[in-house]
């Protein structure tokens, strides 16, 4: 780390990643701790730049990430040193302002053991963090290796097509996967949410991510706040006319209520959805709620009527060739004779 500091540089987003990637793989190959600091003003074009040096350091580096907040752990350099880094950790650190002012005496503090630890660590920051860092941790502030600005906005369309990337079923399947990845994904979606302007784009977008939140949450069994985050992505789809969306939402809020024992609640919302997708003429989005409905009938205790409408979910699956979906369907009406 150099005890002295060295200029900010102001590049692209698209350069920033590959120059951040360079100082820290320079230094991990010399033996040496790197601390950057990348000053954002845009969430969406901050992450984009997250993602891109994640990339360029590839799998032969390991990406911890930290959240400061007001009842956590103000300490970290602290509790860094009760658990040393490998020598493939790159710590990624953020919200560094909710844990002020202690974050900031504990920086200007314990700064020596991040030399000794050779610690490689990039503070994602804004103007203010960074003037904050300035002024109250002078001596930590010091030992930077280099200061990055990324200060564009998006682009026309750039911050859209960002975040339809990131809200991606196939994205959201890979994070079920990986449990630990979820936390800071959820964070990142309620920070790009406070971006978003109230024009018809920007609320789509918002109701898009409102639905992701929901998966996420949904996914780290946070149940109530799912409910929340599906909710509302159903009022905005719903504004915006969007019926698609607005159908699974309604789907994925009632089969949380009917883990949760709201049976009725569920239901109502399902036969919302069944009217939605006999209106759009979605056969494999109404297969799916008649076959969720009979599944709430059976727990009502009503086994005919259940029955009946697994049978008819079965037959409109068939009909239209959705082998997964027949395959759910059956062993719903297995079920019966269990």
């Amino acid at each position: 780390m150099n005890p002295s500091p060295a200029a900010i540089q102001s590049i692209p987003p698209g350069d920033v990643a590959g120059r951040m990637a360079e100082d820290i793989t320079r230094g991990k190959r010399v033996g040496r701790g790197v601390l950057l600091f990348a000053i954002y003003r845009s969430e969406a074009v901050r992450a984009q730049a997250e993602t891109a040096l994640v990339t360029q350091l590839g799998e032969a580096i390991h990406v911890a990430r930290v959240y400061f907040s007001k009842s956590g752990d103000k300490d970290w350099i602290l509790t860094l040193a009760q658990n040393p880094p490998q020598e493939k950790d790159v710590y990624f650190l953020y919200q560094l302002e909710k844990a002020f002012p202690k974050a900031l005496d504990a920086l200007n503090y314990r700064r020596e053991l991040l030399v000794e630890m050779k610690v490689s660590a990039v503070f994602w920051v804004t103007d203010g963090e960074l003037a904050a860092l300035a002024e109250k941790a002078p001596d930590f502030f010091r030992f930077h290796s280099e200061i990055f600005e990324i200060l564009d906005l998006p682009a026309a369309g750039e911050q859209q097509h960002f975040l339809s990337e990131l809200t991606q079923d196939a994205h959201v399947r890979e994070l079920r996967a990986h449990a630990d990845e979820i936390p800071p994904q959820i964070i990142l979606r309620q920070r790009l949410l406070t971006e978003l302007g109230d024009e018809s784009e920007s609320r789509s977008s918002r109701a898009g991510l409102l639905f992701n939140l929901g998966q996420l949450h949904e996914a780290a069994y946070q149940y109530p706040e799912a409910v929340d985050d599906y909710a509302a992505a159903a009022g905005l789809f719903r504004e915006i006319g969007d019926l698609n969306g607005l159908q699974v939402s309604l789907g994925n809020q009632a089969l949380i209520l009917q883990v949760r024992g709201d049976l009725d609640g569920a239901m109502a919302l399902h036969k919302e959805e069944e009217r939605i997708c006999r209106q759009l003429g979605n056969p494999e989005g109404l297969a799916t709620s008649l076959a969720n409905q009979a599944s709430i009938l059976k727990e009502q205790e009503k086994p005919d009527e259940a029955l009946a409408l697994a049978r008819q979910a079965y037959d409109l699956a068939a009909h239209y060739g959705f082998a997964p979906l027949v395959k759910q369907i059956q062993r719903v009406i297995d079920s019966f004779s269990a």
